[in-house]
């Protein structure tokens, strides 16, 4: 799949004629809950780790959520999103000299929008690090003096805590002893245990107060106090809307999809049916919805503030008006970019095609299709 943005020229150059498993669950530890795990040695991570995670605000936060490992250890973690959207990172790591440090952005960092949003913190050799969200550095820099939670405190057996508030929730969580990302990166759906993993949560269960590691450690947690598991999957949908104009064929095109919106599954598939018979089109995406005039038909997407994109090649659709593509929203999308298809996201799908058997433009369009994308 290749993606290419539409301009308001491209518009009139078509009228003219030129053309793994998916995870499904989430976790809301809220505000009097934690989730605990027992020490084990390779939590502790040397002068190269990353923390990361997958973060949704899902309403107004109580207090801060996020991952801990410091109590009572000289050997401290943090990484935490504050109920003001500022994050805050902590970490010392071997041989256990005096380079802490604690820092935190100012609020608002963290995007309030209910998407899904990749949280990492990454830490170099030379003690320098950074700090991403969706993987752009929003912090970079390196030791600054002593926390007052990194002195002259002992290394001691101390457990790993994932703690939460109501109004966030978390998908995935990832430790690693090796710094994962030393510049702007896109960030996986998806992990898998590699040599680097110390920790590595995906929170599969769906219910229940027991967590599984499934990394090398292969540890159990158990969930205390308040939380709330939360489908995924009923969060993949996929539903019409707009109007496909009467064509050369006496219908009106429809769009239908195929597979999955799992973003990790990759097996999304876009059909139009009823459409003008062995004529060329392509199908087209955006993030916000239209109704306007466009050659015999509505166009359903609008051009909003990221404009419009197409699926490339064009297509000819068969006898019957119908055609199908396949979109890989693995390889296919850009490495960076506002069209990027990403778990979480919502775009509006439709297709335009030529119709030079009808009296009018000569083009029309389908119905529109909203796809929620998911994990």
């Amino acid at each position: 799949m290749k993606l290419h943005r539409i301009s308001a020229l491209a518009l009139a150059v078509l009228a003219s004629g030129t053309l793994a498993r998916a995870q499904s669950w989430a976790i809301e530890i809220h505000d009097d809950g934690r989730l605990e795990l027992p020490w084990h040695s390779i939590m502790n991570t040397d002068s190269t780790a990353t923390m990361e995670g997958w973060f949704r605000r899902s309403g107004p936060m109580s207090q801060q959520m996020g991952f801990t490992r410091y109590q009572g250890s000289a050997e401290h973690k943090e990484l935490i999103v504050a109920p003001d959207g500022r994050l805050r990172w902590l970490y010392a790591g071997q041989p256990w000299a005096h380079n802490g440090s604690c820092r935190e952005t100012g609020p608002g960092v963290f995007p309030d929008d209910g998407q899904w949003h990749h949280y990492a913190f990454s830490r170099h050799a030379d003690h320098n690090w950074e700090v991403y969200i969706d993987g752009a550095v929003v912090h970079s820099g390196g030791p600054s003096g002593c926390c007052w939670v990194t002195c002259n405190i002992i290394n001691a057996q101390a457990p790993t805590w994932i703690s939460g508030a109501s109004g966030m929730q978390l998908r995935a969580f990832r430790v690693s002893e090796a710094d994962r990302y030393s510049g702007p990166f896109e960030p996986q759906a998806q992990w898998t245990n590699d040599a680097d993993t110390a920790l590595l949560l995906p929170f599969e269960e769906g219910a229940g107060d027991v967590i599984f590691d499934h990394g090398p450690a292969g540890q159990t947690g158990v969930i205390s106090g308040g939380f709330t598991w939360v489908d995924l999957g009923a969060e993949c949908v996929a539903e019409n809307f707009c109007t496909g104009a009467a064509n050369s064929s006496g219908t009106g095109a429809m769009l239908s999809m195929g597979g999955s919106s799992s973003v990790a599954t990759n097996d999304f598939t876009l059909t139009v049916t009823g459409a003008a018979v062995e004529s060329s089109g392509l199908f087209v995406y955006a993030s916000d919805t239209a109704e306007e005039p466009f050659g015999d038909g509505l166009r359903c997407v609008g051009t909003g503030s990221l404009g419009v994109y197409r699926l490339s090649p064009t297509l000819f659709t068969d006898g019957s008006g119908a055609a199908t593509r396949i979109v890989d929203l693995e390889s296919g999308a850009p490495a960076m970019g506002s069209s990027e298809i990403e778990p979480g996201s919502t775009w509006y799908f439709q297709f335009w095609y030529r119709d030079l058997a009808a009296t009018g433009a000569g083009f029309n369009a389908s119905d529109g299709l909203k796809v929620v994308f998911c994990p």
